[in-house]
């Protein structure tokens, strides 16, 4: 499966510059301007939202905002303080991780790297946990009928 990563940056300027970055990586990159832009996209599997806070742009609200549409796509924020936002707002929010900027392509290459391994751990959990459930579910129906 093609690693989809979104861009969602008010200030086209950065959002090109990351996007060509990430691009040469291999990676499927779109972009969108705004967290209502994304939405109507993110029935795209496999994506990843990077979220660049801009002046007079919040990038955690817009994360907050996705959160409160039920939408859990993994998120990374890259803010031009990381010391100004609060470290519980962060957590409420289920963002992976923030990086100040500017962020080399190498700090973006290494996050995005953490989260497919990240990913790939908690589905195999996942898969482990509904095998184990499935198999309480058998056995509890093989016990009634004994």
């Amino acid at each position: 499966m093609t690693l989809n990563v979104c861009l969602i940056a008010s200030d086209p300027h950065h959002e090109n510059s990351l996007s060509a970055t990430l691009s040469k990586t291999g990676l499927a990159v779109w972009t969108s301007r705004s967290v209502d832009e994304f939405c109507a996209n993110v029935a795209r599997p496999g994506t990843l939202c990077i979220v660049v806070a801009m002046p007079g742009h919040s990038g955690l609200e817009m994360v907050e905002k996705l959160r409160a549409l039920h939408v859990e796509t993994p998120a990374l924020l890259i803010v031009d303080t990381a010391d100004a936002v609060p470290a519980k707002r962060l957590a409420d929010a289920s963002v992976l991780d923030l990086i100040a900027q500017p962020a080399t392509p190498r700090d973006l290459l290494s996050w995005i790297e953490c989260v497919c391994v990240t990913r790939l751990v908690l589905t195999r959990q996942r898969l482990l946990r509904a095998e184990a459930r499935r198999q309480r579910h058998e056995d509890c129906a093989l016990s009634q009928v004994a």
